[in-house]
């Protein structure tokens, strides 16, 4: 009851001591589950699979990369990429990331777990601005707070650090439209509307990728939640105001949008489609789809049953009750929620429903955390009210579903053309199982709970039922989080010395790099020129998808493993490796480890590390040849680095004759190649004299005094006559290149630069700026002075 001296909250709508506890309900909740792996983590947030070997070497480097520009080039991430397009993806539009930013870089690491405590907390009071609109008293909407921010989607990704981002912050969106629809208060209409504008753009600039599918969301979810269709002409009264606020949030954040989207379109890797393909999930989908929505969230790389290393973020579970109190909503209502409900979950089945919400480049349920928060409100609104609703039909029919999947999964076979014989449809019996009762105490008290009035006014019921979903929710999340650890191999104390020793990796030349392959040994690093030819990462340069081409590689989320291909290393420049008998994650062939050249040793944080040496040419030399891309097809594939290092690869005879080079064939390559028969085939290509003949052949002919820096690279030029000079750079539309200061252009050479220059002495310099970045930074200006303006006229301009 309220005293009258209780003050109410303005953004979860509690009074007094509800505050409190509401605090300290999402405070336990959040807190055990993030402490379990920062204690075994000796004080880092430690999880195996993307967490480690990508976010927090993210996180880390990008910290101390802000410190030195946005607009800059990160020769680090696999051959250099632009910073802005490579890590906003991965957080550095986000508010969240920008606390760890304000500390010194060495402390990244160990502050990725308290800012991962502040995003399940900020979920929690976002989704409870959303929430408390819905029901009597913002009490009630306390479980769906709970429900929201410790769902199955939070627990399965808990692996990706930036989704967690995405999912506090949306709810925002939603309760800024409606305030927007909200006419009640005339008064407040532009402030109403300049809080929407803010929630768009904070979702926008925190991840581009989730701002899509949350626009889309968010439309679907205002043409039914607001009977759009039964009402048309009321599309005509809100739209143009819904419409303005979303550009002028949309327009805040240009500055992101602009050159991210961009990026997107120009990416090879994100056109695919699936128009063409299958209009419905086959049987063993479908069950897999319905598993996610009823059981907690799985461990993607090694799900418990139907589909395997599946990383489509399939889960939708709400703890404790799961989904029997969302039908139970659904069996007695038929409004709008129930329209919403439906519609979403409909989608949710079919492949190219599911992929819109992508515009159709691929099949995720990555925009699950909105079907969770609509499924949160069925449930706080039966929770308000039990006796209202068939509680026990809900039950039924998800213990149901809950005991057809598990039949399936447990007779269910599938021929396996790789064992030529069929496999069970059940990988881990005793996890899935497991799974399985983790749903049963929620169902048996909603079982229980048909009747009965108001279980959250009364203090004794209020506190059980929120205890129930707390030890339901940190049980799960802590779960899964045991799960992504226990299933891997790599060990706390094993990643943190590799981390140390990656600190201390030394400087080399910067015409050269490290023969590397994953993220951990060249972004932990705090030496300059330490850059390496390899990245785990998705958002790299678009022009590197061309080199994937040149290899008849395809992936949506890496570029062509360049280790296994003879010659391509020595083409990029992969001089060093470190050897420290820790980084066994790096996948070389044995022949590689064997015929490195011991350089030096040195010791770092008692591990012994050896500096080994390789066969490399430089990253800029003069070229006298070129083989076309039709070519270079014609030989088979574990030639082609060797066919690059010899003569780079242009699309056309046109392109290279204009380059002033002489054509080589296949034929002449395959000669070269075969030089040498005890080297010509399988790995002996990896060590073959050619290799060591053709680097020193390029670096005959290197530039003189090449050096690189955040902005780009300069290298000196002092050949006799007109030449042209390859460069191992990613040939990135924003490179602007000028050859003593005059503006000049440089040809693609299968995805990496070649530039024309005069004979005698000469400076070229290339400098990168993000494409539409500085016409992003002048628009979201131009809107911050509006929003400026309305926000000083609020009062005013009810707009």
């Amino acid at each position: 009851m309220r005293t009258g001296k209780e003050k109410t909250s303005p953004i979860t709508g509690l009074e007094g001591k509800q505050r409190l506890l509401f605090f300290a309900f999402c405070l336990i909740t959040a807190a055990v589950p993030v402490l379990y792996p920062i204690v075994k983590g000796h004080g880092m947030f430690f999880i195996e699979d993307d967490f480690v070997t990508q976010h927090v070497p993210f996180m880390t480097y990008l910290s101390g990369m802000v410190k030195q520009g946005i607009d800059t080039w990160s020769w680090d991430v696999d051959l250099g990429s632009s910073t802005i397009q490579a890590f906003t993806f991965y957080e550095l539009g986000s508010p969240f990331f920008w606390l760890i930013a304000l500390f010194p870089q060495r402390f990244a690491p160990y502050l990725i777990g308290p800012v991962m405590l502040l995003k399940y907390l900020t979920a929690c009071y976002t989704a409870q601005m959303f929430l408390k609109r819905f029901v009597k008293t913002a009490w009630n909407a306390v479980p769906g707070a709970l429900f929201y921010a410790f769902s199955g989607f939070q627990e399965t990704n808990i692996v990706f650090n930036h989704f967690h981002d995405a999912v506090a912050l949306f709810p925002l969106m939603l309760v800024g439209l409606e305030l927007v629809m909200d006419d009640t208060d005339r008064s407040a209409r532009t402030s109403h509307g300049l809080f929407f504008a803010m929630a768009v753009f904070l979702n926008a600039v925190v991840n581009y990728f989730f701002f899509a599918q949350s626009v889309i969301f968010l439309i679907i979810y205002y043409l039914i939640r607001f009977s759009v269709f039964r009402h048309p002409r009321q599309l005509l009264h809100d739209l143009p105001r819904i419409m303005f606020y979303a550009l002028l949030g949309g327009g805040l954040a240009a500055v992101v949008l602009l050159p991210n989207y961009y990026y997107v379109l120009q990416n090879a890797r994100m056109s695919n489609s699936l128009l063409n393909q299958s209009h419905f999930y086959d049987f063993r989908h479908f069950m897999y789809i319905l598993k996610g929505l009823l059981l907690p969230g799985d461990i993607m790389w090694d799900e418990t049953a139907l589909l395997h290393y599946y990383w489509t973020s399939t889960s939708a579970y709400l703890p404790f009750f799961s989904f029997c109190l969302v039908f139970a909503y659904m069996l007695k209502k038929r409004d709008w929620l129930f329209q919403a409900l439906s519609v979403f979950i409909v989608m949710s089945f079919l492949p190219e429903a599911n992929s819109f919400f992508l515009l159709f480049t691929t099949d995720y349920h990555r925009w699950w955390y909105g079907l969770v928060m609509l499924g949160a409100l069925a449930s706080i609104q039966v929770l308000q009210e039990p006796e209202v609703y068939p509680l026990r039909k809900g039950v039924t029919i998800q213990a149901f579903l809950i005991a057809l999947i598990t039949a399936y999964v447990f007779y269910a076979k599938e021929y396996d053309i790789l064992t030529e014989s069929y496999v069970p449809a059940l990988y881990h019996p005793v996890r899935y199982l497991f799974y399985v009762a983790l749903t049963i105490p929620g169902m048996l008290y909603a079982w229980f709970l048909e009747g009965r009035k108001r279980p959250l006014r009364k203090p004794k019921k209020g506190w059980i039922l929120l205890v129930c979903i707390s030890v339901s929710a940190i049980v799960t999340t802590t779960y899964s989080e045991y799960g992504y650890k226990h299933t891997r191999s790599l060990k706390e104390d094993d990643y943190i010395l590799m981390m140390h020793v990656a600190e201390d990796y030394p400087a080399i030349e910067p015409e050269y790099r490290y023969r590397n392959t994953d993220n951990i040994n060249i972004l932990f690093s705090n030496s300059d020129n330490t850059s390496g030819i390899m990245g785990y990462t998705s958002t790299v340069s678009p022009a590197l998808a061309e080199i994937d081409k040149l290899f008849d590689y395809y992936s949506e989320h890496l570029t062509v493993h360049k280790p296994d291909y003879a010659g391509l290393p020595e083409l990029l420049g992969a001089r060093y490796m470190i050897d420290s008998g820790l980084n066994y994650s790096e996948r070389f062939s044995e022949w590689v480890r064997i015929s490195g050249k011991e350089l030096y040793r040195y010791t770092s944080n008692d591990v012994e590390c050896v500096v080994k040496t390789y066969p490399a040419s430089k990253i800029g030399y003069r070229v006298r040849n070129y083989i076309t891309e039709e070519e270079l097809r014609k030989l088979p594939v574990r030639y082609r680095g060797v066919a690059l290092l010899y003569a780079p690869c242009v699309k056309d005879d046109e392109t290279g004759r204009r380059c002033g080079l002489e054509p080589v064939s296949s034929e002449m390559m395959t000669e070269v190649i075969e030089k040498y028969p005890d080297h010509a085939k399988d790995d002996a290509l990896l060590v073959s004299p050619v290799l060591d003949e053709l680097c020193d052949r390029n670096n005959a002919e290197h530039v003189k005094g090449f050096d690189r820096d955040v902005h780009g690279f300069t290298a000196e030029t002092d050949y006799a006559e007109d030449s042209a000079v390859f460069f191992s750079i990613p040939a990135d539309e924003g490179w602007h290149i000028t050859i003593d200061a005059e503006p000049v252009d440089f040809t693609d050479a299968g995805g990496l630069m070649l530039i024309n220059v005069p004979g005698g002495e000469h400076t070229i310099r290339g400098e990168y700026h993000c494409p539409l970045f500085r016409e992003g930074c002048i628009i979201t200006g131009v809107f911050a002075g509006v929003y400026a303006v309305l926000c000083v006229f609020r009062r005013k301009l009810l707009i």
